[in-house]
């Protein structure tokens, strides 16, 4: 089922899974929904910028030169209409609240935690591995390196294991020399 007008009720906890292919959504009644791609590229970037960002920032991240910051605030809206308020304003961001979850926090907060079995739960393949963003290509190598770097560093054989078993330790872009 693709991504439907199902906004996320007050009080409840929607969540994105952006590792997963395709993206998705869990809504609180547990239905599930795919996202867009184009639709998780502005997800994960505003994830990944806690600070926020505008429309003509969003716009050059996606598309260079000649991104349209008209078409980012049609897809926001667009995206609120689907998902509820869980993109604030002034500038654009998600923030991990009451209203919505994903895993692309979790990992981030895992990684920063040094929690092996978090981020090994959650990044078994790359973040929205079909999109052409450079900036996201780079955040999912920089995501992976932290993982390698992490579990290499202090995890257990058995957690090493399993993340050479993840696509991403099969990629030489993948790979922390």
């Amino acid at each position: 089922m693709l991504l439907g007008a199902a906004p996320v009720n007050k009080g409840s906890k929607a969540h994105l899974r952006l590792f997963a292919d395709p993206p998705q959504i869990q809504f609180p009644d547990g239905r599930q929904a795919d996202i867009p791609l184009n639709m998780a590229e502005i997800l994960s970037l505003l994830i990944l910028q806690p600070g926020g960002c505008s429309a003509d920032e969003l716009a050059f991240q996606i598309g260079g030169d000649k991104g349209q910051p008209g078409a980012i605030r049609t897809q926001i809206h667009r995206l609120r209409v689907r998902l509820g308020d869980i993109i604030q304003s002034g500038p654009y961001r998600i923030e991990s609240s009451e209203k919505v979850d994903s895993d692309l926090h979790r990992a981030l907060n895992a990684l920063e935690r040094g929690d092996h079995e978090t981020v090994l739960d959650v990044m078994t393949q790359p973040l929205l591995k079909r999109s052409p963003i450079v900036d996201l290509r780079t955040w999912a190598q920089r995501l992976a390196h932290l993982t390698d770097e992490l579990v290499i560093r202090a995890g257990s054989p058995q957690q090493q294991a399993r993340w050479k078993l993840t696509r991403m330790s099969f990629d030489d872009a993948w790979t922390v020399s």
